[in-house]
């Protein structure tokens, strides 16, 4: 049985009613308690203050108003957030260094000259980074990440004395969850944490040996990047250093891939039934380490399961040819894993003719991990450079390129793979994409 541990909460505040304040002092801000006001033309301007506990990692202020104003948040005389608008909410937060222990204040301003002033309302929260339950170990334990807690939330753990390690490793989780380890009952600051795991990965893992002293522990986990929609995470912690065993949930689903190498993140794309990806060179070139995500559940993001090494590099065409070697732990590949496999189409593409881009592009949905992404596209002009090693043949696509879908494929109506997206023309998302043919693919990569 699963164990369902409770997030942690706001941290509330018993005081008397705020200060409704005026032009010659501030009014008070508590957490949760909601505070109107109103904004003359003269003097123009309401202010409000609030302090932030040293425990405190993260706080939200929210106002609402009537007609324009414009907001500001000041910590010692120097702006860290304004806005101008009728509704605004904004994150203060350590780990983007928005946020330290003290007092805030916040300016209203009327927004004209003239007018009857304008009905706002504030209403201002913290998130604590004391521990706020008891983290099981050895069991699966599920966890719920809540925009309302900046999606965050704090355990304790007692480390006996003589455990040979410890180790942290998130089973499941549909965003980029990171881990932070602290002596003590609280992390005040994810950066200062005496252990981190913050790679680009969902599946994170953390192991202290060496040095792990005996006594409590505080342990955040935190999806630092998004806060649109709750989050779930399935984690698992040990007085152990081995790897936990990798759930199968179904068969893989699609011949594209996730390619993460280091921080850089592309697609790649299945080319055999014994798990040999082609993708784009820029992609894994100088990651240490480079890890597979495949979808084995349509609208959510890949898992990820697979190590991978380089075996083949052409620099000319920016292609590489990866082969799978361990799963995600370092340990031999399983066996029965039956890869979805691309056919490919070695035929001219006319100009026009109908495409699907299919990648991973980060930042295109709720989550802090992408889902897989299939976009119609049109083949938009076709370019003939030479380089040092001879004639190259590419193709330029219409549609949105983002990162993330370097390495993705390119397929025609039949469903066949044409090419592989290896760059864009232009700066942020948009303009046109460029691609490899399938036919300036090395033939004997198709075949190794």
């Amino acid at each position: 049985m699963r164990i369902f541990a409770g997030i942690m909460l706001c941290v509330a505040f018993v005081s008397a009613d705020p200060f409704q304040g005026g032009a010659d002092f501030p009014a008070m801000l508590f957490p949760g308690r909601e505070v109107s006001a109103r904004v003359e033309p003269q003097p123009g301007v309401r202010v409000f203050t609030f302090s932030v506990p040293p425990s405190t990692v993260a706080a939200r202020l929210r106002v609402r108003a009537g007609g324009s104003v414009e907001v500001a948040v000041r910590r010692e005389g120097r702006v860290v957030a304004r806005s101008v608008g009728e509704g605004w909410e904004v994150w203060l937060t350590r780990w983007e260094r928005t946020l330290r222990p003290g007092t805030y204040v916040v300016e209203v301003g009327y927004e004209g000259d003239v007018g009857d002033g304008v009905d706002v309302s504030l209403l201002f929260s913290l998130v604590s980074g004391e521990a706020s339950f008891d983290i099981e170990t050895g069991r699966p334990v599920r966890l719920v990440l809540s925009p309302e807690q900046a999606m965050c939330t704090v355990g304790r753990l007692k480390v006996p004395q003589g455990v040979p390690a410890l180790r942290v490793d998130v089973l499941d989780a549909e965003g980029d969850v990171d881990l932070f380890l602290a002596p003590g009952t609280a992390v005040p600051d994810p950066r200062a944490a005496s252990h981190r795991a913050t790679t680009p990965l969902g599946r994170e893992s953390l192991v202290v040996g060496e040095g792990l002293a005996p006594g409590d522990y505080a342990l955040m986990v935190a999806d630092l990047r998004v806060l649109e929609a709750p989050e779930e995470v399935v984690l698992l912690v040990r007085f152990e250093e081995s790897p936990p065993p990798l759930e199968a949930r179904g068969p893989v689903l699609s011949p594209v891939v996730q390619v993460v190498a280091g921080r850089s993140m592309g697609s790649g794309v299945l080319v055999s039934e014994d798990g040999k990806i082609l993708t784009a060179l820029h992609v894994v070139e100088g990651g240490e380490e480079v890890v597979v995500a495949v979808t084995r559940e349509e609208g959510m993001p890949p898992d990820e399961l697979f190590r991978a090494e380089v075996i083949l590099e052409d620099e000319v065409r920016d292609l590489a040819l990866l082969r799978l070697t361990a799963d995600l732990y370092g340990r031999p590949l399983p066996e029965g894993i039956d890869f979805p496999v691309v056919t490919p189409a070695f035929s001219e593409m006319r100009v026009g003719s109908r495409i699907t881009l299919v990648g991973y592009p980060p930042g295109v949905g709720l989550r802090s991990r992408p889902v897989e992404l299939r976009l119609p596209s049109l083949v938009a002009g076709r370019e003939r450079v030479w380089t040092e090693g001879g004639r190259r043949d590419l193709l330029k696509v219409s549609g949105w390129i983002g990162e993330g879908m370097s390495g993705g494929a390119v397929f025609d109506e039949q469903g066949r793979l044409v090419g592989i997206l290896t760059g864009r023309i232009s700066d942020g998302w948009g303009g046109l994409g460029v691609v490899v043919a399938a036919h300036e693919v090395p033939s004997d990569w198709w075949h190794r």
